[in-house]
């Protein structure tokens, strides 16, 4: 069975979820962080960067 992939398909789909699943991930990770709450004192990746 020949198979037949086309890469400039396959580019544009990719490109058109892509903005919502960066989305996704961001709001995600920012609810995993903060605990469902939005607040810095919480959010454990900006413990890990230094102030300074």
């Amino acid at each position: 069975m020949e198979k037949n992939h086309d890469s400039a398909a396959r580019f544009a789909l990719l490109q058109q979820y892509l903005p919502a699943d960066i989305e996704r991930s961001v709001r995600d990770s920012l609810r995993e962080d903060l605990g469902g709450v939005i607040d810095a004192e919480r959010d454990i990746t900006a413990a890990l960067i230094p102030q300074e």
